[in-house]
């Protein structure tokens, strides 16, 4: 339900700059009120009344219980102007409205407080030593509210490990039809700020174009040769899964190589051959 504020004014029947200058003098605010099938009526407010009315309100979108020398109005501010010098209300102007008239208001909305994403990358540069924040997604606003209170941020768009549920499990991201809004969110990404950005688990010739259009850094994993850098899990490098996705290559398979010493081990312990006399102290 919209706020509503009561106000008293009289009719003003003199107009013009030396009235208005006079009713100024007399710490009385010059009005006008209109609206449809109203003849546009001058008017004087208190000027004391006025600002106290209007204290901690959005005045455009506030509804106005406007008493006139006795009769009742509802009415909308349209405009008020101030001394250009002073924080002075020299004129305002009220629009009638009806109970069935539609009318536009400005509706305004505060966000209270931080959001966490702001206050967790905040702690992290500043408890963890974090020179820079990776953030997946399409989020926007929050790369824009962290570069603008200079956090470093490394934008990721495709497939987002974090998210990968929502997106149906590890698929490959932006085919077909989906390459332009994951081009379009690479863009927005740009512009919002990040300085570089990962391109993982789409088509080849789709992380090439990012790269192409975009001025910023772009780190492929499983988007093809075509983008700036190259990155890929360590965990998968060094063969320590299991399984590894298709973009990822093992450059060693540590997994076996562990799991060959492991059994290693306990085969000796149970034979009884280690601890041997040159692995113990005299």
């Amino acid at each position: 339900m919209a706020q509503t504020v009561a106000l008293s004014a009289t009719a003003r029947e003199k107009t013009g700059k030396g009235a208005a200058r006079q009713a100024r003098f007399q710490k009385q605010v010059p009005a006008v009120i209109y609206g449809h099938g109203r003849a546009t009526q001058p008017l004087m407010v208190d000027a004391l009344s006025l600002e106290k009315a209007l204290t901690g309100i959005e005045p455009e979108s506030t509804l106005i219980d406007l008493t006139v020398d006795g009769k009742k109005a509802r009415a909308l501010i349209r405009e008020i102007q101030r001394h250009p010098l002073r924080p002075d209300i020299i004129h305002v102007d009220f629009y009638e409205i009806k109970a069935d008239e539609k009318v536009t208001l400005k509706v305004p909305v505060h966000l209270v407080g931080t959001p966490d994403g702001v206050r967790n990358a905040g702690r992290l540069v500043k408890e963890g030593g974090a020179h820079a924040i990776k953030l997946e997604g399409a989020q926007f606003d929050l790369v824009h509210r962290l570069v603008d209170i200079g956090i470093p941020v490394m934008a990721h768009v495709g497939l987002t490990p974090q998210s990968v549920y929502g997106l149906g499990g590890y698929r490959v991201q932006g085919r077909g039809e989906a390459a332009a809004k994951v081009l379009d969110q690479a863009h927005s990404l740009e512009k919002a700020g990040a300085f570089s950005i990962v391109l993982e688990a789409m088509p080849a010739d789709l992380g090439a174009e990012i790269a192409k259009e975009l001025q910023i850094p772009t780190i492929g994993i499983g988007a093809g040769s075509g983008t700036d850098a190259q990155v890929l899990v360590i965990n998968d490098l060094l063969g320590l899964n299991e399984t590894v996705p298709k973009f990822a290559k093992r450059y060693v398979d540590l997994r076996q190589t562990i799991t060959t010493a492991v059994e290693g081990f306990v085969a000796d312990v149970e034979a009884g051959t280690f601890p041997d006399e040159e692995h113990v102290y005299s």
